[in-house]
This record gives C-alpha cells, structure tokens and sequence, in this order.
C-alpha cells in the first residue's frame, strides 16, 4: 500500500512543457525502492529515489479522465537476493532536454508495504501494479515502447476484445 504520488519539480516542468505543446508525456518506467524516509522530506524536490532496488517497463496505459493515466507494469523477482518491503516507487518520463526523470515519487504506507520476496524465498514471484499519476494532458502521453515490458493477463484480455 502506498500513499498518493508526488509530482517532482522535474514532473512539474514536463507537465509545463506538455501545456504548451513542447512535448508529450512518454512514462519509461515504474521502480521500486527500499530507501527510508523520516516524514520530513519534500519528496516535490526528489531528482531521484534513494534507493533503487528495481526496474521494470511499462506494459500499458489507460486514460481515466482527463487528468489522469493509469500506468501498469509487471514484476517480478528475478535476481533479488534479499525480499525487501518497496518503501519508494518512482514513476519515470522522458522529458525532452533532460532525458529521463523522476516524475513522481509514493511512499509505502508503513507498516502496510509491500514485500518483494527473494527467489529463493518464492521462486518465479510476479506482481501487477496499477501506479495511477496526474498529467494536464491526456491525449499526449504514451509510454515507452521496446522496454522488455511484460504483458499482464488483464491487458491481453483489453487486447482481444478490442479486436
């Protein structure tokens, strides 16, 4: 469990540029992270997380209104060594003179994370996560293709009846 996302100083400035039409809202890549936090922190001025434990592409995105994406990804635990609670998950963009930043930043809710267990503790673990981020323009925000993301049941299930 999480608390509401933040949009970062960096999420901000994209989002300026997405009004003006300079650019669109391309997500990367959700992380998860183990970094701890004391309750003082501006997450609004976060450039990244503190401690990144994974990465995983985006496998896809639906509108929900006009302000609001819900962005999926599927996870794993391949090469964890150590199960970990996710304490931080990072939402990543492409922003067009930066390159990749941390456009939004949650909070595990403690006592109520989520635990990414080790392989030897479950072998072959996986997970969907359903990260849902404000953006001022819906129409202009896609994710990233060609990242090695995996496809959840659900969005197979959205495909075949689209067709």
């Amino acid at each position: 469990m999480f608390n509401d996302g933040v949009i970062t100083m960096d999420g901000l400035a994209l989002d300026t540029k997405i009004r003006a039409g300079l650019a669109n809202a391309v997500f990367t890549c959700i992380k998860f992270g183990d970094g701890l936090y004391d309750g003082t922190e501006d997450l609004s001025q976060s450039a990244g997380m503190k401690s990144v434990r994974q990465s995983f592409g985006i496998s896809s995105i639906c509108v929900i209104d006009k302000k609001q994406v819900r962005l999926r990804t599927v996870t794993d635990n391949t090469g964890i060594g150590e199960g970990y609670y996710i304490s931080e998950l990072g939402v990543y963009a492409e922003d067009p003179d930066k390159g990749e930043i941390l456009y939004s930043i949650s909070l595990g809710v403690p006592q109520k994370m989520d635990y990414q267990p080790s392989e030897t503790e479950l072998a072959g673990a996986t997970g969907t996560f359903d990260v849902y981020t404000d953006v001022s323009n819906v129409e202009k925000a896609t994710i990233a293709v060609g990242t090695g993301a995996a496809a959840s049941a659900e969005d197979l299930a959205e495909t075949n009846t689209k067709v």
